[in-house]
């Protein structure tokens, strides 16, 4: 929070892995979800407690969630791309 606080006293932009809050409202937050990535790490272990070799597992990645704060970068007199508003998952207007 001492970022966002500091980014607000400033009136800087903010963005990247933030969770939107009220004391807290970054332009974009990009993040995953904990359950998916859990149950990956679950198949992972499993397959590794079987016997399978950890390093010849592929590497996976959980599907990022892009959310989106329109409201607060139009506050900021910023403008963005429609495109970029239509591939989010969340848009806060």
């Amino acid at each position: 929070l001492a970022m966002c606080a500091f980014a607000r006293k400033h009136s800087l932009p903010i963005g990247g892995p933030l969770k939107f809050t009220e004391e807290c409202e970054p332009l974009f937050g990009v993040n995953v979800d904990p359950i998916a990535v859990g149950k990956q790490a679950a198949v992972l272990a499993g397959k590794i407690l079987s016997g399978v070799a950890a390093g010849s597992l592929r590497v996976v990645s959980a599907e990022i969630y892009i959310q989106i704060n329109y409201r607060e970068i139009k506050a900021m007199g910023l403008t963005t791309d429609e495109g970029l508003l239509s591939s989010a998952n969340e848009v806060i207007r």
